[in-house]
Formats: structure tokens, sequence, C-alpha cells
């Protein structure tokens, strides 16, 4: 039987997010400038957690030609409203903040071989004819210091990150969301949260 939650998200948001095409955002680059333009980050071609296409996003603006930016060169950058930090480590790479309340959560995503998708924080519905989207989670005030989400704090973690939703905390609660569906739940908060805009 299919998961309700899970059909009315592919219902409401099921074409798949576009690849390979420039979006409405800005960066921030290191000395703190805004830059405002457009930019292409396309994380799926990823199949490890390190790779070239979690290192760097392409930026354009009126003003200026296509570039590509690192990870380092930025302090973060944001597209259709959801923010990329930077993740140092022996290569840097750009995590997405998922969270930012009282406890930030972010992920790393990477794509395995198997086919399928996941629900972004914009409730869309991510997939690639070439694998699987998953992703890495951890917690803290930034991603160089961020713990692991695991199945042991899961539940604390989460309730923590949305408390401005108290509906996700009462479904955590109920074990609706386990860090199984963790995709879906990030839907529905997101869902919820900007029907009380």
């Amino acid at each position: 039987m299919r998961n309700p939650v899970l059909l009315f998200f592919f219902l409401l948001f099921g074409l798949p997010a576009k690849s390979q095409v420039f979006e409405r955002g800005f960066y921030v680059d290191n000395s703190g400038t805004k830059f405002d333009g457009e930019i292409k980050y396309d994380f799926r071609n990823s199949h490890k957690p390190v790779s070239k296409e979690l290192q760097y996003f392409t930026f354009k603006s009126s003003a200026t030609k296509a570039v590509r930016l690192n990870a380092d060169e930025v302090q973060y950058f944001v597209i259709s409203g959801e923010k990329y930090l930077p993740k140092g480590g022996s290569s840097t790479v750009f995590v997405h903040e998922v969270f930012s309340g009282p406890v930030k959560v972010y992920a790393q995503y990477k794509m395995s071989r198997t086919a399928g998708g996941f629900y972004n924080s914009n409730g869309i519905f991510i997939n690639s004819s070439s694998g699987k989207v998953t992703a890495d989670y951890t917690y803290g005030d930034n991603p160089d210091d961020a713990a692991e989400v695991n199945k042991a704090n899961f539940v604390e973690v989460m309730t923590k990150a949305t408390t401005d939703v108290p509906q996700i905390g009462q479904l955590l609660k109920d074990g609706i969301y386990t860090i199984k569906n963790v995709d879906e739940m990030i839907a529905m908060y997101w869902t919820i949260k900007r029907r009380k805009v």
C-alpha cells in the first residue's frame, strides 16, 4: 500500500526539479559582499559524499558572465529560498541548511545507484534517472562543528529543530516520522510553515 503522505506530495509537487538550469539566487563572498543574480547548482551527479559536483556552483548576472565559484570562495549561497553553506575538511563541499531554528540541521547530499528521489524543503520531488538522492544529516551551530543525526537522537534533535511547527513534534512523538522518512518530514514542515505566512 502506498504511503498517503508520500502520494500527497507526489501529486502536489511531483514534477521533477529541473537540473542544469539557472534559478534566481544570490551568494555572499568571503568579504561579506552580496551578489544577486542566477545560480545553477546540481548535486545529483554526485555518487559519493565528497565529489566535484558538491564543491561548486555557477553564477551569472546581467553584469557578469557565467563563472564557477568553489565552496571555499563564499560564505554561503541561496537558491530558491534555500541556503547552502561550505563544509570544510579534506575537500570543502556545500551542505544544505535544512532547518535554521534553535537547532540547525544540515544535509550533505549524494547519489546512490538506485533509481528514486526525495523531497526538498520546498516540497519539490527531486529525482534522477541515474540514481537516488540520499543525505547524511548533521546538527550544530555550523557545518564544521556539527554532530551526526542518528537513530538514537533523531526525535530529540528534530523536535528541537522544528519547535516553530509543533505539529511536526507531535508526529515525531507518535513515530510517524523516523530517520527513514526524514525527507517527507522536511517537506511537511515547510508546507505547514508557509501556510502560516
